[in-house]
């Protein structure tokens, strides 16, 4: 598990909107404005507006869940030092990335030419 820097600054996902989202047996892949995106291989949780909370490790069962967030603008941006990157969209839905992978990374955000392994 390679979890997030601790006081890492993820702002740059804020005011960034979701335009493109793929989806593969083992990865999705979230692309927003600004060169910024998302490859997860791992188990992430989607938290309704509504409480519910479901979470998915066959991204073929979260796409119906992850395709309404196309055009969805990103209002917060939150890691935790256990390796959860949590985003929070305009429509109030939260989008959860677990770092779950001890031999490989569970996620990668790469923003512009920074990359963040988790």
């Amino acid at each position: 598990m390679h979890r997030l820097p601790k006081n890492i600054d993820l702002s740059f996902f804020v005011n960034k909107e979701l335009f493109s989202v793929s989806i593969s047996a083992h990865e999705l892949i979230l692309n927003f404005d600004d060169a910024i995106s998302i490859n997860v291989s791992s188990r992430i949780g989607w938290l309704s507006v509504n409480g519910n909370h479901d979470t998915y490790e066959d991204f073929s069962k979260a796409a119906p869940v992850v395709l309404t967030l196309l055009h969805d603008i990103v209002i917060s941006a939150k890691g935790d030092t256990d390796g959860t990157l949590a985003l929070t969209f305009r429509s109030g839905v939260k989008l959860e990335f677990y770092d779950t992978e001890d031999r490989y990374e569970s996620y990668v955000i790469k923003n512009g030419d920074q990359f963040i392994a988790v």
